[in-house]
């Protein structure tokens, strides 16, 4: 996280595409696969990630536990804060705060912590945020539900590949299903360059 923020500070210019260019570990131990278990999260102290931290310093208005979402907006506002601090005031205090309130109610002493430090930079505007946010997020995972029903499968409908036993047998197998559809890298990172 803080080296795709410190490198966005960089660019005047992006391209978005659905084409990976890195693949994500999802095992048991990575922090994805411990948060599809719900077992992503806890003190600051309990992970090697973040005890240091508690000394350190931990951004402001950032809840002060460990979590996806936590360590996340952790990192990039230190990057932000060495990059270009001037965007700081733009990030999203309201939202962060919310996804912690709904997705990690037992943290609560930490995350109103948090809305007091965020009340300091950004003033009361935070409250009437927290509101909006919390009910977008409640929505959005009533519709992530709605979908899943929909479509229950174990990719919530999107493609993906089973018993590959390396990371070069998935992008080798993405690839050619990539290409089978008519999307080619090269003419994704030709185009950049025009």
């Amino acid at each position: 996280m803080s080296g795709a923020v410190s490198l966005a500070c960089l660019l005047d210019h992006y391209v978005e595409t659905d084409l990976p260019l890195s693949i994500a570990g999802v095992s048991g131990n990575s922090n994805s696969g411990r948060s599809a278990l719900n077992k992503h999260k806890g003190e600051l102290s309990s992970e090697s990630q973040t005890n240091s931290f508690e000394n350190q310093g931990w951004a402001a208005g950032v809840p002060k536990f460990f979590a996806v979402e936590t360590v996340w907006a952790h990192a990039g506002l230190s990057a932000l804060a060495k990059s270009a601090p001037e965007r700081a005031d733009a990030f999203n205090y309201g939202r962060l705060i919310a996804l912690c309130a709904v997705r990690h109610p037992e943290f609560h002493a930490e995350i109103n912590a948090a809305i007091a430090e965020t009340k300091n930079i950004h003033g009361e505007e935070l409250e009437k945020s927290l509101i909006w946010q919390k009910l977008r997020i409640r929505t959005e995972r009533i519709a992530y539900l709605i979908r899943r029903i929909m479509l229950p499968t174990t990719a919530n409908g999107r493609k993906y590949f089973t018993r590959l036993q390396t990371v070069a047998k998935a992008s080798s197998c993405y690839k050619n299903y990539a290409e089978s559809i008519g999307l080619y890298f090269d003419t994704v990172a030709g185009s950049l360059h025009r």
